[in-house]
């Protein structure tokens, strides 16, 4: 965990979300990544490239967006039922609207005054927000359209209802995704010890 001032930076950055509201979500027991490298994986120097060629390669840059496949259990314990469920990154303008819509949000209007006071966040409803728009397949705003619902966000809502943990869990998967993730910045010293053994 970080301390001090650089834990301060990264809270700061607008719309951003910090290590500790990641970690505040619990470890996806529920959700199994389908098609994306899993485990521990540090950088050998043969995969690392220079930060100035990254900088100016256009080659993820070519207009197609990166998706991951995760495996849900809908179902219970005894009777599991799964379904595959695909996420993209969700960008940091994206993020603030969201923060903003869940700051706002309805419930006892002394609480949301307190919350636009405060810029309190509802963390369930952005939770649910950024699931809702980060969520590929299924077409969640299509399903919506077909049920006759304005707000797509609903039908992911009671679809969850059962085990509505699978929403927050899905969330911190989207934020790991998205970058939110201290293991993607590491010094280069324990990259490279880790490299050598």
């Amino acid at each position: 965990m970080e301390s001090g001032t650089a834990e301060q930076d990264r809270s700061a950055i607008e719309g951003g979300v910090t290590q500790e509201e990641v970690e505040k979500l619990a470890p996806p027991e529920s959700i199994e990544i389908a098609a994306a490298p899993g485990g521990d994986q540090r950088l050998s120097d043969e995969d690392k490239q220079d930060a100035t060629d990254w900088l100016l390669a256009d080659d993820d840059d070519d207009g197609a967006e990166v998706y991951k496949t995760l495996t849900i259990n809908v179902g219970t314990p005894d009777a599991p039922k799964r379904i595959d469920w695909t996420i993209r990154a969700i960008d940091p303008d994206e993020m603030r609207q969201i923060r903003s819509r869940a700051g706002s949000r309805g419930g006892p209007r002394g609480r949301r005054q307190r919350q636009a006071q405060t810029g309190e966040v509802d963390d369930s409803f952005a939770n649910l927000l950024i699931v809702t728009a980060a969520t590929v397949t299924p077409n969640v705003r299509e399903v919506a359209k077909q049920k006759g619902i304005a707000d797509p966000s609903e039908v992911v809502k009671h679809r969850f209802r059962k085990k509505p943990g699978l929403i927050d869990q899905l969330a911190a998967e989207i934020f790991l995704f998205s970058g939110w993730d201290e293991e993607d910045i590491q010094e280069a010293k324990e990259v490279r010890a880790a490299g050598n053994s």
